[in-house]
């Protein structure tokens, strides 16, 4: 295996147990959020900080897919956007 691949998918690794304690973190949340309680809207904020923290964390996996499998990571304004729509495409098997 490519020594490129090697450490991409260790970063992969490393990263998923941070991602997963961010899934529990939300899913201990959301039904407190729920429930008519007096102040809803903590648990609420609690669960929008942690699902973008999870979306941040899977955009920084993409970025390093983008870096070290296609060799180009979207820049400007709309890098986000793009970095989906790069994410999304189908590549040839080698």
């Amino acid at each position: 295996m490519n020594f490129v691949y090697k450490g991409l998918i260790e970063q992969i690794r490393r990263n998923i147990p941070d991602l997963d304690i961010i899934v529990q973190h939300i899913l201990g949340t959301w039904p407190k959020a729920s429930k008519p309680l007096n102040k809803p809207d903590i648990y609420l904020d609690s669960v929008a900080l942690n699902l973008h923290g999870f979306y941040s964390g899977i955009e920084r996996l993409f970025e390093a897919i983008a870096k070290y499998i296609d060799l180009n990571v979207p820049k400007g304004e709309f890098w986000h956007y793009e970095l989906l729509l790069q994410m999304k495409q189908d590549i040839e098997r080698r």
